[in-house]
């Protein structure tokens, strides 16, 4: 049993687990105001969630049953040694809900369902697990161009599925040697201060949401020619 008190609220609070059936005598301590009212409010049966993965890959579905209770909200989220990431909040008591396997290593997943009352967390369940795939990162560009215009050399390439960023690696004869990281909307870009007779090469390779780099493709810069 637990008591305490709210002077604000001039309320007095008392919880009893598992209390068993009967008559229960409230009686005030020496020196505290009378009892204007005494209220009982019933504890909330358990949640009741349950869920399954199917398919393959990183195509899933979660489906799921849910046991009503008013002001009860619940999340699912998957989570493993490495990965934590919410997969959706169901709107009805039972259904399914396709979604992608968070980024990460490959491995058991446990899905769980994260129960609240009123907005206020009450207890987190694990409902299934299912065998996450092995992450892949975005293909090769199809082709990467690099189109030498006197003093300036523009460097294009295709779109890649799964790219959300392109990493272009220059490294010329004059010494430059960097990485330039864009985003999965830029096509092309332009390197300017060239000689000449500056030559070198240029690689693309696209970058996932999760860091995973792809195999590049690469074009040769040529000097002018005199």
């Amino acid at each position: 049993m637990v008591v305490f008190s709210d002077p604000a609220a001039h309320r007095t609070y008392v919880f009893i687990g598992q209390p068993p059936a009967g008559q229960y005598t409230v009686t005030t301590q020496s020196g505290s105001p009378a009892i204007s009212a005494v209220r009982q409010a019933d504890g909330l049966p358990a949640p009741a969630v349950s869920a399954t993965v199917t398919g393959v890959g990183s195509d899933r579905t979660l489906k799921y049953t849910i046991g009503s209770l008013p002001g009860q909200t619940v999340q699912f989220a998957e989570r493993s040694a490495t990965v934590g990431a919410d997969i959706g909040s169901p709107v009805t008591t039972s259904g399914s809900m396709p979604f992608t396997p968070a980024p990460g290593k490959a491995g058991k997943r446990v899905v769980v369902a994260i129960v609240q009352e009123n907005g206020i967390p009450r207890e987190t369940i694990s409902v299934a697990t299912y065998q996450a795939p092995v992450a892949t990162g975005p293909a090769s560009p199809r082709f990467v161009h690099a189109r030498r215009k006197k003093t300036k050399v523009i460097v294009s390439w295709a779109s890649v599925a799964l790219a959300t960023h392109y990493a272009i690696h220059l490294h010329l004869s004059d010494g430059r040697d960097s990485v330039v990281l864009v985003s999965a909307k830029t096509r092309s870009i332009t390197i300017g201060k060239l000689t000449a007779q500056t030559h070198g090469l240029v690689t693309v390779a696209g970058v996932s949401a999760a860091g995973l780099r792809g195999p590049a493709k690469r074009a040769g810069i040529s000097a002018l020619k005199h």
